[in-house]
C-alpha cells in the first residue's frame, strides 16, 4: 500500500484485490475492513439501478463458495474407493455446497444492506427461497412500489409462486392494509400491461369484488365476434353477479372489514389523503342495478343467440359499424344499437320487442330516436311489413303518442321517397299517419301535391296551402298551382268580405252608443 502511494498508483485497485483475497480465503472480517474503502453506499436506496459490479462479484463468490475444501492431503489419506473416484473425476468431493446460510449468508446480507438497494436484496431473498423475508422487508423497510412489482410481483408471476406470494402477504397482515399502496400500485401496473387475469386473481385476493366483476366483463366481451361467441362466454357474467352479491354478504368479510360507502356524494373510496382504496365501493342500490343489468344481459345473450341458430348460423345484422359487439355495458348509443339489433334478429317484429322495451325503459333511452333508426334500417332494405309491425308495437305499448308514432313513419316515408317505384309504398305509409300536418308534408314531399291540397283546403289551413302552391309551381304542375291560387283568392276575398263587415258592425255599435 504504501509503494503504491509513493509510486502514484490507484489505491482502490489495491484495496478490492486486497479485500478479494480475504474473501476467497474466508476471512471475512478483514474483508470487509478493506471493501469499506472502496464500496459506496447508495444515496437512495429505492432506486431501481443495477448494482455496483464489485458488489456483484462480492456476493457471487460468497454464494458460490464451498461448505468445506478438502486438501490433497485429505485425499491421500482417503479409503480406496475415493482414491479412486478422484483419480476419475479430480474435481468430484473436492468441494461440496450447500443451500446458503450461515455465515455465507450474514456476510451477504451484510454487504446487501450496507451497500446495495432494496430491490437487489428483495431479489436476493426471493433467489435463496427466503420468501417470508422479503415479503417483511417490504414492509419493515417502507420500499417504493416498483421495489415491490419488480423484485416480488414479477418474478413469482414469471415462476408461477403469485400464489405463495399472496399467502405470505396475508400472513403478514391479514387485513391487507399496510399493503394498500402495493396492491394499488400493482393492479395499475397490471392492467397498463394488459395482464388482465393476473389483474382478476390479484382483485380476487384483495376481496375488490366489484373490480373483479368489470374484469369478468371485460372477458365476456374482448374479442367476441358474434352473439353466439358471447353465449359461450356467459359463466364470465355468472361469475360477475356473484361477485357483486359477494359484497352485500356478511359472511364474506371477516379478517377484512367490509367497505361501506358512506353517502352518494363522497364515495368511501375518494379518502381525504388522495390515496385510492384498495376496493371499489356502490351502495346496495347501486349494485342491485348492476345485478338486474348483468342479469338482462344475460337474457339478451341468450336470445340473439338463438336468433342467430334460427338463421343456421348466419350473423345477426348489425346496424352501424363498431369495433366491439353492442352491450348493455356501453354508453347510450351502444344500448340503442343492441336495442335496433335485437328488433332486427327476430323473425318478427313483436318477438323482440318485449326485451327492446325493457331496455328503453330501464336505461331511459330516447324511445322515437331509437324505433326511428330501426325503421329506416327497414325501410332502406323495403321491409314494409315489418316497420307496420313495429308502428302497432309501438302503440300498443301505450307510453308513446300519435305524433311519436308520426314521426317513425315519416322517416321511413324520406328514406323510400327518392325511388319512384316505391312511390305506392310511400302513399300507403302516408295513410298511417295520423295528423294532418304529417300527411301534408309526406304528400308533399312524394310530389303529391293534389292529394296534399285537399287535406289542407278541408282543414283550411292556408300556409299549407301556400307551401303546395309554391311546390307546384317548381315541380311544374300548373294545374294543382292554379287551383292552389284559386283557393288563396277566395281566402283573401272572403278575409276582406269579413273584415268590412266587422267595421260596419263596429260603426253601428258606435252610433248607438251615442
Amino acid at each position: 500500500m504504501e509503494m503504491s502511494t509513493k509510486c502514484g498508483l490507484d489505491i482502490v485497485a489495491v484495496w478490492l484485490a486486497w479485500g478479494m483475497a480475504h474473501l476467497k480465503a474466508g476471512e471475512y472480517h478483514q474483508a470487509r475492513d478493506k471493501f469499506s474503502r472502496c464500496l459506496k453506499v447508495p444515496a437512495d436506496k429505492n432506486l431501481i439501478v443495477p448494482s455496483s459490479p464489485l458488489l456483484v462479484d462480492i456476493i457471487h463468490i460468497l454464494e458460490q463458495s464451498p461448505k468445506s475444501n478438502i486438501s490433497a492431503m485429505q485425499s491421500l489419506l482417503a479409503p480406496l474407493a475415493s482414491a479412486r473416484e478422484l483419480i476419475s473425476d479430480p474435481t468430484k468431493g473436492m468441494t461440496v455446497y450447500a443451500r446458503l446460510e450461515g455465515v455465507r449468508l450474514e456476510e451477504c446480507l451484510y454487504y446487501l444492506k450496507t451497500y446495495g438497494t432494496h430491490i437487489r436484496l428483495v431479489e436476493f431473498y426471493k433467489k435463496h427461497g427466503y420468501l417470508t423475508k422479503s415479503v417483511n422487508y417490504i414492509i419493515e423497510m417502507h420500499c417504493s412500489t416498483e421495489v415491490f412489482i419488480e423484485g416480488l410481483l414479477l418474478p413469482c408471476m414469471e415462476n408461477g409462486s403469485l400464489a405463495e406470494l399472496q399467502h405470505e402477504m396475508k400472513m403478514y397482515d391479514p387485513t391487507l392494509e399496510r399493503w394498500k399502496s402495493y396492491l394499488n400500485a400493482s393492479c395499475r401496473y397490471l392492467n397498463k400491461r394488459n395482464y388482465i387475469h393476473v389483474l382478476y386473481q390479484f382483485q380476487l385476493f384483495m376481496q375488490d369484488y366489484i373490480r373483479a366483476a368489470m374484469t369478468c366483463i371485460q372477458f365476456f366481451q374482448t374479442g367476441a365476434t358474434n352473439y353466439s361467441s358471447l353465449f359461450d362466454r356467459l359463466n364470465h357474467l355468472n361469475n360477475a353477479k356473484t361477485h357483486l352479491k359477494d359484497v352485500l354478504d356478511n359472511s364474506k368479510w371477516v379478517m377484512i372489514k367490509k367497505p361501506v360507502k358512506k353517502s352518494d356524494s363522497t364515495p368511501e373510496w375518494a379518502s381525504s389523503s388522495g390515496e385510492t382504496a384498495i376496493r371499489l365501493v356502490l351502495s346496495p342500490s347501486e349494485l342491485t342495478k348492476h345485478i338486474n343489468t348483468l342479469s338482462l344481459q344475460i337474457e339478451v345473450t341468450k336470445y340473439l343467440h338463438q336468433c342467430m341458430s334460427s338463421k343456421g348460423g348466419a350473423s345477426c345484422p348489425v346496424t352501424s359499424p363498431t369495433k366491439q359487439l353492442p352491450t348493455l355495458f356501453g354508453n347510450n348509443k351502444t344500448k340503442a344499437e343492441l336495442v335496433s339489433l335485437i328488433l332486427l334478429s327476430a323473425s318478427s317484429i313483436s318477438e323482440g320487442f318485449k326485451i327492446a322495451f325493457r331496455i328503453i325503459q330501464d336505461f331511459r333511452l330516447p324511445a322515437t330516436l331509437v324505433y326511428t333508426h330501426t325503421a329506416k334500417h327497414l325501410a332502406k332494405q323495403h321491409s314494409y311489413k315489418e316497420i307496420k309491425q313495429l308502428v302497432q308495437c309501438i302503440r300498443e305499448s301505450g307510453l308513446s303518442d300519435d305524433q311519436t308514432c308520426d314521426d317513425i313513419i315519416s322517416a321511413c316515408i324520406r328514406v323510400i321517397s327518392d325511388d319512384t317505384s316505391q312511390s305506392k309504398e310511400a302513399e300507403n305509409f302516408i295513410k298511417l299517419l295520423k295528423s294532418d300536418s304529417s300527411k301534408i308534408n309526406n304528400f308533399i314531399l312524394c310530389g303529391k301535391l293534389k292529394s296534399a291540397y285537399l287535406i289542407a283546403v278541408k282543414a283550411e289551413r292556408v300556409e299549407d296551402v301556400q307551401r303546395i302552391s309554391s311546390a307546384a309551381q317548381k315541380a311544374g304542375q300548373s294545374a294543382v298551382k292554379n287551383i292552389c291560387d284559386r283557393w288563396l283568392q277566395s281566402q283573401d276575398l272572403r278575409r276582406k268580405q269579413e273584415m268590412e263587415q266587422q267595421e260596419l258592425l263596429l260603426r253601428a255599435t258606435r252610433q248607438k252608443q251615442k
